[in-house]
């Protein structure tokens, strides 16, 4: 898919672009990296609607918990992120990568 594929390249702009025109915005999938994308931005705010989108169409969708958590560690909400951390542990363990990834954003041994 182009659209992830310029995520990877870090082609932000691109990638939000691309996303909007699979005229998906409901798919989890699609509405989390629509959130990350703006994330990437700077456009925290815009980020933010589009992780709650994510999450109203799939509570459980863990990749975008762990995304919006790294959303609140960025705004210095260390206890929202934690309380997100423990949303990813009930989903999928403390072994996934998404809490692996999410717990070294808070201790700031990874970013993303």
């Amino acid at each position: 898919m182009l659209a992830f594929q310029l995520v990877q390249a870090e082609q932000y702009a691109a990638a939000f672009t691309a996303f909007k025109q699979l005229d998906a915005d409901d798919v989890p999938d699609v509405a989390n990296y629509l959130g990350y994308t703006a994330r990437k931005l700077g456009d925290y705010e815009l980020s933010r609607v589009w992780y709650e989108r994510a999450l109203a169409s799939d509570p459980q969708h863990v990749r975008t918990w762990q995304y919006y958590g790294m959303w609140q560690v960025e705004q210095g909400n260390m206890l929202k992120a934690a309380d997100f951390l423990e949303k990813i542990r009930l989903i999928c363990g403390t072994d996934c990568k998404e809490y692996q990834d999410l717990k070294g954003g808070m201790e700031g041994t990874v970013t993303y």
